[in-house]
């Protein structure tokens, strides 16, 4: 007579565990990062369609200073997970000296978020910069870090 098996070993279910573990091994930090990814271009956008806006404010007033200090130093526009702030640089010395020559507009990742930590900047002669991308641990002078391999 046969034996019927009715179940699983216990064998059979330590190697279903451990697929499944292996599995989320993989999964899991890679959903976190394209979540991560996703919350990265809405203040990019943000931080460009505000350099229009200091930009046709200073054809209008000769400054950067009134726009920027709209926008604000502190404490800013917050867009879902990022902080927009804008920080003006005076002009030198002699007549042009209460224009201000420049200004840095800084999108910031919130404290406690899949973001924190990412700083992305940009500047009155449209320099993009990374300065910091927090878990990615990524900088550039020259663009806007993108993903986790540091591409832009």
């Amino acid at each position: 007579m046969k034996a019927i098996s009715k179940g699983f070993t216990l064998i059979e279910v330590m190697i279903a565990v451990v697929i499944v573990a292996i599995l989320a091994a993989i999964a899991v930090p890679s959903y976190t990062d394209y979540l991560r990814r996703g919350e990265i271009p809405e203040p990019l956008t943000r931080l460009s369609a505000e350099k229009v806006g200091l930009e046709q404010f200073f054809d209008d007033n000769r400054s950067y200073q009134g726009r920027c200090n709209t926008i604000g130093a502190s404490p800013g526009i917050q867009i879902r997970k990022f902080k927009i702030t804008c920080h003006y640089r005076e002009g030198g010395a002699g007549p042009s000296a209460s224009i201000s020559e420049g200004y840095t507009l800084r999108a910031t990742g919130d404290a406690g978020t899949l973001v924190a930590g990412f700083i992305y900047e940009l500047n009155e002669k449209n320099v993009k910069a990374t300065t910091s991308t927090g878990i990615w641990g990524r900088s550039s002078t020259s663009c806007w870090v993108l993903k986790k391999d540091g591409s832009c």
